[in-house]
C-alpha cells in the first residue's frame, strides 16, 4: 500500500527556512517540490561547490565527496545577499542550510519582514542515528563527529544545539512532505474592485455606501456579509485624507472584509519613512508623497508603526485562479504570479512614458501566449482598449473619478458573452470628484517651491538641521546691494522661515522689516500717524516653536542656523530655565505658535551696552504658523510673556513723528513701529543716529576705509543693509584722504549728520 505524503502549500512571495541536520532530508523535499519557480531554491552547499568545488576524500577505505568549508564566510553572505534580493522582489525562496537554532533563522527572517513576506520555518525533525545512517550513503559526507556536535544539547534553545522548535512561525516535517507554492487568491468571486483613492475619503464613503457598504465599528462591512472589498493600491497621497483612510483600510482587512494591494505611492511612503528615520531627507521627488510621510511621522510611534506594518505587508498582487484574472497595481507588460517582480507590479513597466501603449504591450505577449492571466489594475488610466487587460483608473483626484467595478458582476456578463471591455462598464459603479490636485499643489506648496526657486537662483540661503527634514531659508546678502526685493514676493518670508521636507511651515518668524527710508519705506506716512512704538533691543533674533515631530520638545533657531551646535542657538538654550521649558511645552501644546525673542547675552557684546541684570530673553513678537498669519498685537504679547515669565521692552501708542523724535536724541538702537490698528502690522524699524554712527565707525578701520572708498558697491557687500546708505552718501561726500583728515569728533558729527537728513 503506497502512502500518499502530504502536500503543504504556501502562497507565492514566502519565505521557506529549511532546519535539519545533514541527512535530515531537505534534498528530497527539494526533489518532491512542485511548482518551484526559478531560483527559488537556495542552497548552501551548492554555493560552496561554486565556490570551492569538493574534495574526494577516503572514509573506512570508501572514496566520498566532501563539500569544502573554507569559504563558508563568503558562502553565507553571498546567500544573505540572495535571499534579500529576492524578497525585496517579492520571489518564493527556499533557504536549504541546516539552520539549526533561531539564532541561525532570524537573519533569514529578517529578510522576509523587512520586505513584507510570511516566513515560516520547516524543520525536518529526523531521527539522529538515521541521518547517520544516511549519512555513510551519501557521496557528499559530513564527519560523525561534526555531526554529534551539532546535536549537541539537543533541543535546548540558545545552547548552540539542533532546536526542534522555534519562536517563529514552524512546521515539523518528516522529511517526506510535497512542498507546493501558489498564487495569492482572492477567498470569493463576490468581491468589489476599487481603483485608486488617493486620499479622497469622503468620495469614497458615498461609492462605497451606493454599493452596500458602510463603516459599522471602524470596519467597512456589507450587507451581504460574503461579500468582500479589493483595493488596488494608492490609498494615500494627494487627497486630503490619507491617513484616515489608511487606517479605515486597514482596519477591514484586519476584520477580514477586505483586501488591498500595495501601490506605488505606498511604496514610496515606507521608502520615505525608512529614509527620514535612517539618514534624513534633504529632497523628496514627490511634494504629496512627503507630505504624508511627515503627517506619519507626526503620530504616536504605536500608531505609525501598525501602519508602517501593514503597508509593508501589502501584496503586489492577488489573483482569481477560476477566471484566470489577475489583480495588480501597475501597467505591467508581463504577468506571472511566481516570477513577475514587485516592483514591476507595483511601479508598472512603461514608467509613465506617454509614449509607450503598454496594454497593448500586454496584449501582444498574450496573443503569443506569454501572458496567461485577464489582467485588472490601476495606476494610470487605460493606454487602449485590450481583451486582456484593464483599468479602473479614472483620476479621481484630479477632478475624475473614483470607481468601483463589481467583480461577479463582470464574471456574469462575461459568461453571458459580453466583451471584456464592455463587461467592465456594465460592472462599473463611478463617484465623480471635485478634488483638484493641480490647484491643492499651488496652494499647498506653493511657498516651498518658490523658495527652492529663489535658492537654486542664490537669493536664499538654506540651512538643515541634523534630520535634514526640516529647513530654515534666510536672504541673501546680495539681494541688499544688488536690489532684488522686486525678484520674488517670497524674498521677505526668508527672514528664517523653517519648513519641513513637505514644505509645511514649521516656525513662522517676522518677515523682512526694512528701515525707515531704505526703498523709501514710510517717506509717504505723515508725522501725525497713529502708530505703536515698541523699544528696538541691541541682541539678536532668537525663534522657538513647537518641535513638529518630538511632543513636549522645542525647535530652537535663529534666522540662519537650526543646528543646535551654532552658537547663538546654545546661547539662547543657555538663557532658557528648566520652568520656563515647561511652561513653554504646555503653551504650544494649547497654541502652537512661533515666539520671537530678542536675546541680550553676556557673550554677545553688541553696540548698546546692557548691565548684567538686563541680560535674558524678551519676547517681542508672536504668531501663528501659517505663513499669511499677522503677528499678533503688543496687548498680547504681554499676556503671553507673563505666562512664560518672558521680559518684554516697553512700547507706547504714539505717533510716528514722536517715534523719529525719540529716536533722533536717543542711545539704544531704536524702535520697531507698527500701525495702531486692530492687527498693528510692522510698518519700518526706526535706527537711532547714536547706533548706527557709533556702528559704522567701529567697522571703519584704515583698512576698511580704504576698501569703501576705492570700491563702495564691494564694501556694502560686507556689511549690514541697514549701513548701505550711509557707506553711499559717505563716499558722495568725502574722498579718502579728506575722510581720514577729520578728528574722531568730526567723523562721529559728519556720519551723525548724514544719518538724520536721510531720517
Amino acid at each position: 500500500m503506497t502512502t500518499l505524503s502530504p502536500t503543504l502549500t504556501f502562497e507565492a512571495g514566502t519565505l521557506l527556512v529549511l532546519s535539519g541536520l545533514p541527512g535530515a532530508g531537505k534534498t528530497r523535499l527539494r526533489e518532491r517540490a512542485q511548482g518551484l519557480p526559478e531560483g527559488a531554491w537556495v542552497s548552501m552547499d551548492e554555493l560552496r561547490r561554486q565556490v570551492l568545488g569538493t574534495l574526494t576524500v577516503l572514509n573506512a577505505g570508501r572514496r566520498q565527496t566532501q563539500v569544502r568549508q573554507e569559504a563558508n564566510d563568503v558562502v553565507y553572505h553571498m546567500a544573505q545577499s540572495i535571499v534579500a534580493e529576492r524578497m525585496r522582489h517579492g520571489l518564493s525562496t527556499v533557504v536549504d542550510a541546516t539552520n539549526l537554532t533561531d539564532a541561525d533563522r532570524k537573519p533569514w527572517i529578517d529578510h522576509a519582514h523587512a520586505n513584507g513576506a510570511e516566513a515560516c520555518v520547516l524543520i525536518v525533525d529526523t531521527p539522529f542515528e538515521e541521518c547517520l545512517r544516511r549519512m555513510q550513503a551519501r557521496e557528499d559526507w559530513v564527519p560523525e563527529h561534526r555531526m554529534r556536535e551539532m546535536m549537541q544539547a539537543r533541543g535546548g534553545a540558545g545552547s548552540g544545539g539542533f532546536e526542534r522548535g522555534s519562536s517563529y512561525s514552524h512546521r515539523l516535517l518528516s522529511g517526506g512532505e510535497t512542498l507546493c507554492f501558489q498564487p495569492r487568491q482572492v477567498p470569493t468571486a463576490s468581491l468589489d474592485v476599487v481603483s485608486d483613492v488617493h486620499g479622497l475619503l469622503d468620495d469614497l464613503l458615498v461609492l462605497l455606501e451606493g454599493c452596500g457598504w458602510q463603516v459599522r465599528d471602524g470596519v467597512l462591512r456589507h450587507a451581504d456579509a460574503r461579500r468582500r472589498l479589493l483595493f488596488l493600491g494608492d490609498l494615500v497621497d494627494r487627497g486630503p485624507d490619507s491617513l484616515p483612510l489608511l487606517d479605515l483600510v486597514m482596519r477591514s482587512c484586519e476584520a477580514g472584509t477586505a483586501q488591498c494591494l500595495q501601490g506605488n505611492h505606498e511604496a514610496k511612503l515606507l521608502k520615505f519613512v525608512e529614509q527620514a528615520q535612517r539618514e534624513g531627507i534633504e529632497r523628496w521627488g514627490s511634494w504629496a508623497n512627503a507630505e504624508t510621510g511627515m503627517q506619519l511621522l507626526k503620530l504616536p510611534e504605536v500608531q505609525r508603526q501598525r501602519l508602517v506594518t501593514f503597508m509593508r505587508r501589502l501584496p503586489p498582487y492577488v489573483t482569481h485562479e477560476p477566471a484566470r484574472v489577475a489583480f495588480v497595481h501597475g501597467d505591467v507588460h508581463r504577468f506571472d504570479p511566481f516570477l513577475s517582480l514587485r516592483e514591476d507590479l507595483v511601479h508598472g513597466q512603461s514608467g509613465f512614458r506617454p509614449d509607450v501603449d503598454s496594454d497593448a504591450i500586454y496584449a501582444a505577449a498574450h496573443q503569443a501566449g506569454l501572458n496567461d492571466y485577464l489582467v485588472i489594475r490601476g495606476h494610470v488610466p487605460p493606454t487602449s482598449e485590450q481583451d486582456c487587460i484593464v483599468s479602473i483608473e479614472a483620476q479621481g483626484y484630479q477632478k475624475g473619478e473614483l470607481r468601483l467595478l463589481r467583480f461577479d458582476d463582470f464574471l456574469a456578463a462575461r459568461e453571458a458573452g459580453v466583451g471584456v471591455q464592455a463587461a467592465v462598464r456594465q460592472a462599473l459603479h463611478v463617484r465623480a470628484c471635485s478634488h483638484d490636485q493641480e490647484a491643492h499643489a499651488e496652494r499647498r506648496f506653493g511657498l516651498a517651491k518658490a523658495l527652492e526657486a529663489l535658492t537654486t537662483r542664490k537669493l536664499v540661503r538654506r540651512s538643515l538641521d541634523p534630520s535634514k527634514l526640516f529647513r530654515g531659508y534666510k536672504y541673501a546678502k546680495e539681494v541688499f546691494w544688488t536690489g532684488a526685493w522686486d525678484e520674488s514676493p517670497y524674498l521677505i518670508k526668508a527672514r528664517g522661515i523653517v519648513l519641513d521636507v513637505a514644505g509645511t511651515v514649521v516656525s513662522n518668524p517676522f518677515d523682512k522689516v526694512f528701515n525707515y527710508g531704505e526703498r523709501e519705506v514710510g517717506k509717504d506716512l505723515p508725522d501725525t500717524l497713529p502708530v505703536v512704538e515698541a523699544l528696538k533691543l541691541n541682541g539678536f533674533l532668537g525663534i522657538i516653536s513647537p518641535h513638529p515631530l518630538k511632543r513636549g520638545e522645542l525647535l530652537v533657531h535663529t534666522q540662519g542656523s537650526l543646528d543646535p551646535e551654532n552658537e547663538y542657538i546654545r546661547h539662547i538654550v543657555a538663557l532658557l530655565q528648566p520652568r520656563q521649558r515647561g511652561l513653554l511645552a504646555r503653551f504650544f501644546a494649547q497654541r502652537p505658535m512661533t515666539l520671537m525673542l530678542e536675546v541680550l547675552h553676556p557673550e554677545d557684546p553688541h553696540i548698546v551696552e546692557y548691565g548684567t541684570d538686563e541680560h535674558g530673553l524678551y519676547l517681542i513678537g508672536a504668531r501663528t504658523l501659517g505663513f499669511e498669519d499677522p503677528e499678533l498685537p503688543e496687548e498680547e504679547l504681554d499676556g503671553i510673556a507673563e505666562q512664560l515669565a518672558l521680559r518684554r521692552p516697553w512700547w507706547r501708542r504714539t505717533t510716528l513723528g514722536e517715534v523719529k523724535r525719540r529716536v533722533r536724541d536717543c542711545r539704544d538702537e531704536g524702535s520697531m513701529v507698527r500701525a495702531d490698528t486692530a492687527l498693528q502690522t510692522s510698518l519700518l524699524k526706526m535706527k537711532s543716529p547714536f547706533y548706527l554712527t557709533t556702528k559704522f565707525l567701529a567697522r571703519l578701520s584704515s583698512k576698511n576705509a580704504r576698501h569703501l572708498f576705492s570700491n563702495p558697491q564691494d564694501f556694502k557687500k560686507h556689511q549690514d543693509e541697514e549701513l548701505y546708505p550711509i557707506v553711499d552718501a559717505v563716499a558722495a561726500a568725502f574722498s579718502l584722504d579728506s575722510f581720514m583728515a577729520l578728528s574722531d569728533s568730526e567723523r562721529v558729527r559728519a556720519v551723525r549728520d548724514i544719518i538724520e537728513r536721510q531720517q
